[in-house]
């Protein structure tokens, strides 16, 4: 691979599953999902795991760049969500993930712990050349020591809003974030041991990085994950759950990658506070419901 236009290394040309471009005619259309859901391990999903693995960028050689940034304030946005002349500022992805981050710690169902939050649009890219890569929209750890990448999406509440955004969109990307952070994993564990160090009275620093292999969650609002579900009872639309289920299963015993998907509550505008322009908090615990969901 040509090191010297890492733009271009980090592209579909290289990665054809991926960095499968989102805005490409005939990519991630919905009507190909469970044609895409059936062939991506043939068409070599776990070999670009594991190339994506080796090539990856690596953070902690960057003097310059700390893993957990100082004072990281994120992108969420002109502040604020409240209507002006210019209509209601439009309830994003992005709020809502650093909304999630304000509340500090997601508790599992069923007493299975919890994960403490640790970043949110949490940067992977070494240099600036490496921007196809993207962020993390959260970065986490379990109370058992598990790093896990969070991909959150979130389908808006006004009435026919359409989810773009397919479950096997999101675990792909997830994927790719996965790779990389699993060939960070020394320096992440180096950063997070300082950031404890530096902050014994914070809780968000109290955990200790302990297992090799990253953990995926996909969290999504409960409309998000009803769009979904309601297209797989559509005949016409194709039964996609199920062979998606073996997907997952099919990730963890290849590439030792667990996946777990939850729910979360319908947030809106109406239910978020702000300390100032760039601290939005959520009113309300963001309780976690597994999907599927169950009859």
């Amino acid at each position: 691979m040509d090191k010297g236009n890492s733009k271009r290394c980090y592209s579909e040309e290289y990665y054809p599953i991926l960095f499968k471009e989102k805005k490409k005619k005939g990519n991630w259309t919905k009507s190909r999902l469970v044609t895409d859901i059936t062939g991506i391990i043939n068409e070599g999903l776990f070999n670009e795991y594991f190339k994506l693995f080796y090539e990856a960028p690596k953070r902690g050689n960057v003097e310059e760049r700390n893993i957990f940034e100082d004072e990281h304030k994120g992108r969420v946005g002109k502040g604020p969500i409240k209507t002006s002349a210019d209509g209601t500022i439009k309830f994003t992805e992005k709020r809502l993930a650093r909304a999630i981050w304000n509340f500090e710690k997601l508790t599992f169902p069923k007493g299975l712990g919890f994960i403490r939050l640790l970043d949110y649009e949490f940067p992977l890219q070494a240099t600036g050349d490496d921007k196809a890569i993207g962020e993390i929209d959260l970065l986490g750890l379990t109370d058992g020591g598990v790093l896990s990448v969070i991909e959150l999406k979130y389908l808006n509440l006004k009435e026919g809003s359409d989810a773009s955004d397919s479950p096997l969109y999101a675990l792909v990307e997830a994927l790719r974030y996965s790779a990389i952070i699993e060939a960070n994993l020394v320096f992440v564990k180096d950063a997070m041991a300082r950031k404890k160090a530096e902050n014994a009275d914070e809780e968000r620093w109290s955990g200790e990085i302990k297992s090799d292999k990253p953990r995926i969650l996909l969290i999504a609002n409960k409309r998000w994950w009803n769009y979904w579900d309601e297209r797989d009872r559509q005949k016409k639309k194709g039964k996609w759950k199920k062979i998606f289920i073996e997907l997952l299963a099919a990730i963890k015993e290849e590439l030792g990658i667990e996946i777990k998907c939850y729910a979360i509550n319908d947030y809106s505008e109406k239910d978020i506070d702000w300390q100032d322009e760039n601290k939005p908090f959520l009113l309300s615990d963001p309780e976690l419901k597994p999907w599927p969901f169950s009859k």
